[in-house]
């Protein structure tokens, strides 16, 4: 079951439909190595294999219009972010802890012609607030973007927390209307990385927290290779979700913020084929998102890129892409560290993180991938100090990396 290029690892290829049972695998190996900047220079591995199941239970059971899909993740290596950057957003889609996890077990049957009914264990990440021209990039926040991963408990149902959820999907003459609800905090309650508590993907499979519901509208014009969404979401949390204090702790790194009852945000995202020239062509993508600054971590969050592909007649499918990220810190984060500069316990105050990638995805063969990458991320963790030297902010870092990827 191979899967075209590119692929973001957050998404799993749709099942083979002339195939009652399919069983698929896939390895993403990303190298990485910190040449300046950041907390420490030096390099790190982490790879993911992943098994997946697919199952047409119209073939085996007759039930027409019913799926069956599970996946299981084996994550290995050393995360390269927390320890040689510092950065809120993960260098790489596939970094997680360690371990060996449960991610996706769903059931997907047809209502009527054009409307589908998912329940079990999944992710928003996987078909809400991404955009299809931006599968290429390696960085995480070009998948599920870092304003959800940071404002939302436990990162939201994303990559690699899968959450109990219900999505409904109904297409329409112009697009889709997606709507899901899914449990509010995906690794449950309780203190420290959200990954060490849920270890082995299964505490999602109870409920916790409250709800997390998030709505789409995609409108689609495939004469002009182009695609509009506009998404909304609430949460019905009563405490603010993520953290305001700096990334990494420090005098306000509890967190400390005013109750506000339940949490909203909204996006936009734009996908185009700009132009074509020959085989060649060149896609975009403008993905613009908020939340309220009160209580949330990042308020604001833009990114945007562009995609060339077919540009060499021997490597049809080769191709290479650059993009931007930024991620604006709260009104509120940033009054916390006013407060703590005023009373001499902090000499930095927080502002954004902007990540620029650069990559290039080489076709070896019908299964393989390498795609060497460059990576500048500018104040990483928002401009938050460096451990050790609390008045001196983390540097930006210059990172070189390299993806292996594999699928069958």
């Amino acid at each position: 079951m191979a899967d075209p290029a590119p692929a973001s690892p957050t998404t799993e290829p749709a099942p083979a439909s002339d195939a009652a049972a399919t069983l698929g695998l896939s390895y993403y190996g990303d190298a990485f190595d910190v040449v300046s900047g950041g907390v420490a220079t030096g390099g790190a591995y982490e790879g993911r294999l992943g098994l997946l199941l697919d199952v047409d239970l119209g073939r085996v059971y007759g039930w027409d219009g019913a799926h069956l899909h599970a996946s299981l993740h084996q994550i290995h290596g050393a995360a390269p972010t927390p320890g040689h950057v510092g950065a809120m957003a993960p260098l790489s889609g596939v970094e997680a802890e360690p371990n060996t996890r449960l991610f996706n077990l769903w059931l997907e049957t047809t209502l009527a012609p054009d409307t589908a009914l998912r329940v079990g264990q999944f992710t928003a990440g996987q078909e809400f607030a991404i955009s299809s021209n931006a599968a290429l990039f390696v960085n995480a926040t070009f998948g599920w973007p870092n304003i959800l991963a940071q404002d939302l408990p436990s990162g939201g149902p994303s990559y690699p927390i899968g959450a109990l959820g219900l999505r409904l999907a109904h297409k329409t003459t112009n697009g889709s209307i997606l709507l899901a609800v899914f449990n509010g905090d995906p690794a449950g309650p309780g203190d420290g990385d959200p990954q060490r508590r849920d270890r082995f993907g299964l505490n999602s499979l109870k409920l916790s927290g409250e709800p997390f519901v998030i709505a789409e509208r995609q409108f689609a014009w495939p004469s002009r290779g182009a695609e509009l969404r506009v998404g909304a979401w609430w949460l019905g949390r009563p405490t603010p979700a993520a953290p305001l204090g700096p990334v990494g702790g420090g005098p306000v790194g509890g967190g400390a913020a005013a109750t506000k009852r339940g949490n909203v945000g909204g996006y936009a995202i734009l996908d185009a084929t700009l132009a074509h020239r020959g085989a060649a062509t060149l896609a975009g993508f403008l993905r613009l998102a908020a939340a309220p600054a009160d209580r949330n971590l990042i308020s604001a969050y833009a990114d945007a890129g562009l995609t060339v592909s077919g540009f060499a007649d021997r490597r049809p499918h080769d191709q290479i892409g650059l993009a931007v990220a930024i991620s604006r810190v709260g009104a509120a984060a940033r009054s916390l560290d006013a407060q703590a500069i005023a009373a001499g316990e902090l000499a930095i105050r927080r502002d954004q993180e902007i990540a620029v990638e650069l990559t290039y995805q080489a076709e070896v063969t019908s299964h393989w991938w390498l795609q060497p990458d460059l990576q500048w991320v500018g104040h990483p963790g928002g401009h938050v100090p460096l451990p050790g030297a609390p008045g001196r902010a983390i540097p930006d870092a210059l990172v070189l990396g390299l993806r292996n990827r594999l699928s069958f």
